[in-house]
């Protein structure tokens, strides 16, 4: 995920969105596929996994939960932007559904960096 990310905002960097109202440009059409075709997917679902995973797995159902509920503002967003395409606030509802892939990955590292040897998980093997 961290990999695909990281194409897409370079890649969203190199291929500017064009300007409401102003003709299709390549770099405007690439933009489009890299937020929609690669950022959107992968998001989506690795934060979807990872919440049926924490919660098939019995580690943690509070955090299957907040996947849940993250996976459900991002759609809600999704349907939201929809809408608004080409108002005032189309940053605006395009940015929530960022913030909140942001937060999420942000929550999922800092659980990953506090969370202790789990008694649920096997132990690592040493390799000779």
């Amino acid at each position: 995920m961290i990999i695909a990310v990281g194409v897409a905002i370079i890649g969203a960097t190199i291929f500017p969105q064009d300007a409401t109202g102003s003709p299709a440009t390549v770099p405007g059409i690439v933009h489009i596929i890299l937020v929609f075709g690669v950022m959107l997917p992968f998001s989506f679902l690795s934060i979807l996994l990872i919440g049926i995973w924490s919660k098939k797995a019995d580690i943690s159902p509070g955090f299957a939960v907040y996947s849940f509920i993250s996976v459900g503002a991002i759609v809600l967003s999704g349907v939201l932007a929809g809408p608004t395409v080409g108002t005032a606030i189309m940053g605006l509802v395009e940015r929530i559904g960022a913030f909140v892939v942001g937060q999420w990955i942000f929550i999922f590292a800092l659980k990953l960096f506090l969370t202790q040897q789990n008694p649920k998980l096997p132990k690592p093997t040493k390799q000779s």
